[in-house]
């Protein structure tokens, strides 16, 4: 079991769209290529707040980071580059890496996806977002809206755009010369990311738009995150595992099979982000004011709260 304090199985539905897209897969992924009954022990290099550990509830988990915010030390946490693990030679089952890799220095990429590899047993999981003229354009139209809406950037959009992305090909070349057998699955449509993400960065910046954004990240979470690991997509996982445990990449297809295609009158929770986004922000008159219309954003999320509810009752 991981170390973290985890919050309830429930609570996983309360992460960010972002966040959920992400940890959700990869959680998935670790479950569906699992090798043996006993719990793994895995490796998450550079982690956020260990948040993996909501999705693999019985496994082992360490964590390992350049970073730890105030206030958190999980047991299991051990501060490392992750370009030079401390560990032997195939300490874990598996090492993952998750929305890690396009924040390494692009000279150090290679040395990290190696250290990953090295320190696993089975294989490694790297999510990320890749390069594309679609990603590029989606996170510099995301940075932005930050910029109009804030008068700065985003810190994590702007080192992405000063510095390029990941090149999928490369790194699943790279794999492959270490004699892995490599799948790679999309995950995050680039379209509802595009909306999502900048209606996740404004009303989260204002405490009184955050109960609808809660009940927006719940509804996209619970309804449409299935089928939306699909390309063009924002970002790309790559699951690599070692040539004699290749039939295990046989079963990660079935991580994308939607798990809520039966849901009458599916709600699109992409066009109702759409509505939110243009009456919280639109239009622009240089930087502008935060709105503060509580009756609004009271009667947004209850209106919100009330589509969950009823579309619950329907499943």
């Amino acid at each position: 079991m991981s170390k973290i304090n985890i919050p309830e199985d429930g609570d996983r539905l309360k992460l960010t769209f972002d966040q959920y897209q992400r940890y959700k897969m990869v959680g998935d992924i670790i479950s569906v290529v699992r090798h043996k009954d006993a719990p793994m022990k895995l490796l998450d290099v550079g982690f956020l707040e260990g948040e993996l550990g909501m999705f693999l509830t019985e496994d082992r988990i360490v964590f390992t980071d350049l970073r730890l915010r105030e206030g958190l030390r999980p047991a299991d946490f051990v501060y490392s580059s992750g370009t030079c693990l401390p560990f032997r030679d195939r300490t874990f089952d598996f090492a993952v890496s998750i929305d890690t890799l396009e924040h390494i220095a692009p000279p150090e990429r290679e040395s990290f996806v190696s250290e990953l590899l090295r320190a696993s047993a089975v294989g490694i999981v790297v999510a990320a977002p890749f390069h594309s003229p679609g990603v590029r354009q989606a996170e510099e139209d995301a940075n932005q809206f930050h910029r109009k809406a804030f008068g700065r950037g985003h810190i994590w959009l702007d080192e992405h755009l000063r510095s390029p992305l990941p090149v999928m090909e490369e790194t699943v070349s790279l794999l492959k010369t270490r004699h892995c057998v490599v799948a790679v699955l999309p995950n995050g449509f680039l379209p509802h990311w595009r909306t999502m993400i900048k209606l996740t960065l404004y009303m989260d910046a204002h405490a009184e738009y955050r109960p609808a954004l809660e009940a927006l990240n719940r509804l996209y979470n619970h309804y449409q995150y299935a089928i939306d690991n699909r390309d063009p997509s924002y970002r790309h996982v790559v699951i690599a595992v070692r040539r004699e445990y290749a039939d295990l990449l046989e079963r990660t297809t079935s991580v994308l099979q939607p798990a809520c295609s039966a849901v009458p009158e599916r709600v699109d929770i992409t066009a109702l982000a759409e509505f939110c986004l243009e009456m919280l922000v639109q239009p622009f008159a240089g930087r502008p004011q935060a709105l503060g219309n509580r009756s609004i954003i009271h009667s947004l999320s209850a209106t919100l709260r009330n589509m969950a509810t009823r579309l619950k009752g329907e499943t």
